[in-house]
């Protein structure tokens, strides 16, 4: 293992060139550390990087951002570090030095600065408000959150070592500056009923309206602990390189998955773009703040409030479903209803979109159409 990432060269770019000349968005890939100290029972990374966390010399990463910014015009990063805070408060200088150093030389000044970057789901204990606020300036903007579960026993199972109350904590402390993503298992073999409706608590905190939230099953991977507990208790029914697959412990909790995800066939490519809507709002909201258009705000604040509708809307039909299962009874007309409730609020969102005239936001939002 190399203990010095740089020694390793920048990566080819050749494919921002390609998107360069036929006008294409592209948000380019950083990575400014491997490995994660923690051991998430569900993950690989303690298998592949030994728990080992390294990282690069931050004014290399920001050299790095700057070359791109001036070679290929590209500003919208992705930052593909499993954990950029290493071991917690010990490491966070690290993710402070790339803001800081961003903001010495004036990048976020000169470009809409916007990175999207993982996080653990106490980075709000471990960073300060002031600290926040300077991540936040600097350009990092949407941050995924492993939340996992909002169950303390599910939690416990894939060894976590946090306490729900920080979730919400996060949540309330952050939702407001950030655009919060949330990372999720609500479905593994050993999910209840009763650790669903605590996952939908938590989901419904969070507030986005993505129904495929609710349908997020977890994925055994060769080497992590979790695969290894499942095959060694003999719940794995596939396991091969095509197909990793087990049995849940309860025949309800196999009921609701089946529902969730049949909802999730139906409405799959309306639900992606409710997500991409979303990411959109976020970006002019804070983006583009000196080329707002006054006139459209009414606009956008009939759109997120349908979107709240939306959310509230997804988490009554997962309670809904949970009930129904529970008590043996038949959700077809539930599901029907949902359907039928979700691509009314979808029409009339799409509807306040045809309308908005504003050129900054109709950007964001075909840039992932292309």
């Amino acid at each position: 293992m190399i203990s010095n990432l740089d020694d390793f060269p920048d990566p080819a770019r050749d494919f921002l060139n390609t998107a360069k000349q036929n006008n294409h968005y592209a948000m380019p890939l950083i990575l400014s550390s491997r490995g994660c100290p923690f051991n998430c029972s569900f993950c690989s990374s303690p298998a592949f990087f030994e728990r080992k966390w390294r990282k690069r010399n931050y004014s290399r990463v920001v050299d790095e951002i700057q070359q791109i910014i001036h070679d290929y015009g590209f500003s919208h990063f992705y930052f593909t570090d499993d954990q950029i805070l290493g071991r917690g408060g010990r490491d966070k200088g690290h993710l402070l030095a790339i803001a800081e150093e961003i903001l010495l030389r004036n990048l976020h000044k000169s470009s809409d600065l916007y990175f999207f970057v993982m996080m653990r789901a106490d980075f709000s204990s471990i960073l300060t408000s002031p600290e926040l606020n300077l991540i936040f300036s600097a350009g990092f903007k949407d941050i995924f959150v492993g939340f996992e579960s909002g169950n303390s026993t599910q939690i416990a199972k894939y060894n976590k070592g946090i306490k729900i109350q920080s979730y919400f904590s996060t949540i309330r402390k952050c939702q407001k500056l950030f655009f919060l993503e949330g990372g999720f298992i609500l479905f593994n073999p050993y999910t209840s009923i009763s650790s669903l409706y605590d996952d939908a608590k938590l989901i419904n905190a969070l507030g986005i309206p993505q129904w495929s939230y609710y349908t997020k099953k977890y994925l055994p991977y060769p080497g992590s602990n979790l695969f290894t507990e499942l095959a060694t208790k003999d719940l794995l029914i596939e396991s091969n390189y095509l197909l990793i697959d087990y049995n849940f412990l309860h025949r309800s909790v196999e009921i609701i998955y089946k529902t969730v995800s049949d909802i999730e066939n139906i409405i799959a490519e309306k639900d992606y773009f409710i997500f991409l809507l979303m990411d959109a709002l976020y970006k002019y909201k804070f983006n583009l703040v000196t080329s707002r258009n006054p006139s459209a705000d009414s606009l956008f604040t009939q759109i997120e409030n349908k979107l709240q509708k939306l959310s509230l809307l997804e988490n009554i039909i997962f309670l809904g479903i949970l009930e129904y299962v529970s008590q043996s009874l038949d959700s077809k007309y539930l599901i029907q209803q949902f359907v039928d409730q979700f691509n009314t609020l979808y029409f009339q969102i799409s509807e306040l979109i045809d309308q908005i005239q504003t050129a900054e936001f109709k950007r964001h939002l075909r840039n992932y159409n292309e």
